[in-house]
């Protein structure tokens, strides 16, 4: 396989910081390619060379998330499926949320556009669509759900509740830690799992 040249990968990773910058404190739809391109210290043909727009630019960065996302989720159940547990005690809802938690944290720039005013929720959407056959599919295994629309509706209340608190950690973690957040969620599922 051929190795993507050095320069290219600096391009694009220009590109993606510069735009996450730009989101902060711009609408989507108020940067333009001309203003992208000036941050990242590139020209507008330099930046068709690797993306047709905005947008698009914007779409690999969450479809880069969606797969970090699911490389997570099957990385931790082949743990599982082993008997792997990173520390002693640990049980399967906090190594995945632990896991979780941690990439969220190493694309904070990213995740915090994301539930910005910045960005139509529809981005939001997007990025959970991913999971949701995972989802759809652990809840079938535990027989937690029998249909569609229960499994619809406890995918909905998952990640409206799962965002709404990754948005306050992120906004928060100054004062809340990460292992606080990943042992009160276990704690909370584990009461669930007992209680159903």
């Amino acid at each position: 396989m051929k190795k993507k040249d050095l320069r290219i990968i600096r391009t694009e990773e220009n590109l993606r910081k510069s735009l996450i910058s730009l989101l902060k404190e711009n609408n989507l739809s108020s940067i333009t390619i001309s203003k992208l391109s000036a941050l990242a210290g590139i020209d507008r043909r330099t930046f068709y060379l690797h993306y047709s727009s905005v947008t698009e630019l914007l779409n690999t960065l969450l479809e880069d998330l969606s797969k970090d996302f699911l490389q997570t989720l099957a990385i931790c159940r082949e743990e599982k499926a082993a008997g792997i547990y990173r520390y002693e005690g640990e049980d399967r809802n906090y190594a995945f949320l632990n896991a979780l938690f941690r990439l969220i944290n190493n694309n904070k720039d990213l995740c915090l556009v994301l539930f910005s005013d910045h960005l139509d929720i529809s981005y939001i959407q997007s990025v959970f669509q991913s999971i949701y056959q995972p989802f759809a599919n652990y809840c079938i295994a535990k027989d937690i759900a029998t249909n569609e629309i229960q499994i619809q509706l406890l995918f909905t209340f998952f990640v409206n509740g799962g965002s709404q608190i990754v948005k306050y950690w992120l906004e928060h973690e100054d004062s809340v830690s990460r292992e606080y957040v990943v042992t009160t969620i276990t704690f909370l599922l584990e009461s669930m799992e007992r209680n159903s």
